[in-house]
C-alpha cells in the first residue's frame, strides 16, 4: 500500500504513466494537477494529507490556460504559496522538469528557491533520486510520522468508511496528545464518534432516524449495543428493535458508552473540564483517545466482514409521518439550565421563539441531548396532570437539535 501522498503540478501529468507507476511501486501516490490554481486550492483544503509537492518547470497558471500557454509564472505562484503556508506546515517540495529550455538554463525561480536543483524527467537516475529524497524529507514531517505510526486508523478515514474529514480530526487529536495541548479536544473526539455512527448508517447497520437530520449520539450507542427495555431514550428511537445477531461486541459498546459519558456537552462535561484543568495530566484524554482508536480500527474490520444489514424490526407503528412531526415542532431556545444546575436540579426550560409561556424540559431530555443555555432547538410539547389533580401543565416531549 502507498505510504506517501504527493501533489504533482504538471500540465502533462496524465501522459506519464511510467512515472506514476514507478512512484506507486515505491509507495508514493502522485495526485496530478495541470495548473497552479486548482492544485493550490487542493493543498489549501487537504494540506495535512500531503507529504510532499512536485512542481514542473513550466505548466498552466489557471484553469483557462490551454495549448502552449505554459510558463514559469505558475511555478512562482506555487513557490510563493508554499512560502505563505510554511507556518502551518513546511511541506517538502521539488522541481521536476523535462523541458530542455528549462533544464539547460539557470531559471531565477529555481535558483532562488532550490539553488537551481532540478530533477530531470528524462534521466532514470534523477527519477530514482527524487523518490528517495521525497521519502527522506517527508519522514521528518510530524504529520507523516503520525500517519505512518497509526496507519490502520487512517485507513478508515476515507469516503468509503467514515470520511476524510475524520482523518484530519484524528491527526489533530494525536498531535494534541504529543504536544500536551488537549484543551477542547474532547469535542473533536465526539465529532469522530458522530462520523462513525454516520458510517454505520451508510452500511445499513443503523436506521437513518438516528443520524438524520442530526446524529443522536446516546440513542445510537444504545441501539447498536442492543437497547434494553426501560433504557432512557427518546420514544421516537424506540420504534426499532435491534436484533441480537448484530449487537456490538461488549468491549466496543462499553468503549462507546464511556467515550460519550466523558465527551458529551453539558454540566457533566463542565465537571470533566474542571477536573482536567485541576489535575493537569493528559491521562484521562489519552485513555478516551485510545478507546476511540480501537473503535475506529474495529469499525473497518466489522464492515469488511459483511455483517447482516437492516437487522432490526419495527416494534410500533409511527403514528404520523416524519414530515408531519417536524412541521408540528416549535422553535426556541434552552434557558435557566445553568442556574438550575447550580441548585442541584437537572431540568431546564424552553422559551418559544414566538410568544408563549416557558415550558419545562424534563431532566431525562436535558441529559439525553446534553442541553446548554441558549441552544436553539425544536420541540414537541405535551400536556400532563399535576399531582393527580385536574390541573394541566405543559412539558417538552421530544427535542430536535438544530
Amino acid at each position: 500500500m502507498s505510504d506517501y501522498k504527493v501533489l504533482w503540478f504538471d500540465d502533462e501529468h496524465e501522459s506519464f504513466d511510467s512515472i506514476i507507476d514507478d512512484a506507486y511501486q515505491r509507495g508514493i501516490t502522485l495526485i496530478g494537477f495541470t495548473n497552479a490554481e486548482e492544485g493550490i486550492a487542493e493543498l489549501e483544503s487537504n494540506l495535512i494529507y500531503y507529504d510532499a509537492v512536485i512542481v514542473d518547470g513550466k505548466f498552466y497558471k489557471n484553469t483557462q490556460a490551454t495549448g502552449d500557454a505554459v510558463n514559469d509564472s505558475a511555478l512562482f505562484n506555487v513557490a510563493r504559496f508554499l512560502d505563505k503556508i510554511e507556518a502551518k506546515k513546511k511541506i517538502p517540495w521539488f522541481i521536476f522538469s523535462g523541458q530542455p529550455d528549462f533544464l539547460n538554463a539557470t531559471n531565477p525561480i529555481a535558483r532562488e528557491y532550490k539553488g537551481n536543483k532540478v530533477y530531470n524527467k528524462n534521466f532514470d537516475a534523477d527519477i530514482e533520486q527524487l523518490w528517495v529524497d521525497i521519502k527522506k524529507e517527508a519522514d521528518q514531517q510530524l504529520d507523516t510520522q503520525i500517519r505512518h505510526k497509526y496507519q490502520p486508523m487512517f485507513e478508515v478515514c476515507t469516503e468509503k468508511y467514515i470520511g476524510a474529514h475524520a482523518g484530519k480530526d484524528l491527526l489533530d487529536l494525536l498531535k494534541a496528545r504529543d504536544q500536551g495541548n488537549i484543551e477542547n479536544q474532547f469535542n473533536t473526539i465526539r465529532k469522530v464518534i458522530e462520523d462513525i455512527f454516520i458510517g454505520f448508517n451508510k452500511f445499513d447497520l443503523l436506521p437513518s432516524i438516528f443520524v438524520k437530520p442530526n446524529v443522536a449520539l446516546n440513542p445510537s450507542s444504545i441501539f447498536l449495543a442492543g437497547a434494553v427495555q426501560g433504557e432512557k431514550t427518546d420514544p421516537i428511537y424506540k420504534q426499532y428493535k435491534h436484533l441480537e445477531e448484530t449487537h456490538l461486541p461488549k468491549p466496543i459498546s462499553n468503549y462507546l458508552k464511556n467515550i460519550l459519558s466523558i465527551t458529551q456537552a453539558g454540566s457533566h462535561r463542565s465537571e470533566i473540564d474542571l477536573f482536567v484543568k485541576s489535575i493537569k495530566t493528559p491521562f484521562l484524554f489519552n485513555s478516551v483517545l485510545y478507546q476511540l482508536l480501537d473503535v475506529v480500527v474495529w469499525f473497518k474490520m466489522y464492515v469488511d466482514s459483511n455483517p447482516k444489514t437492516n437487522n432490526w424490526v419495527s416494534v410500533e407503528p409511527t403514528p404520523v409521518s416524519e414530515q408531519a412531526i417536524i412541521s408540528n415542532l416549535i422553535k426556541g431556545k434552552v434557558i435557566q439550565k445553568e442556574s438550575l444546575a447550580r441548585k442541584g436540579k437537572d431540568f431546564a426550560f424552553f422559551m418559544p421563539e414566538t410568544k408563549g409561556d416557558n415550558i419545562l424540559i424534563p431532566s431525562t431530555l436535558v441529559k439525553l441531548h446534553s442541553l446548554e443555555d441558549d441552544m436553539i432547538i425544536k420541540v414537541e410539547v405535551e400536556e400532563y396532570i399535576v399531582n393527580q389533580s385536574t390541573q394541566l401543565r405543559k412539558k417538552v416531549k421530544r427535542i430536535e437539535l438544530l
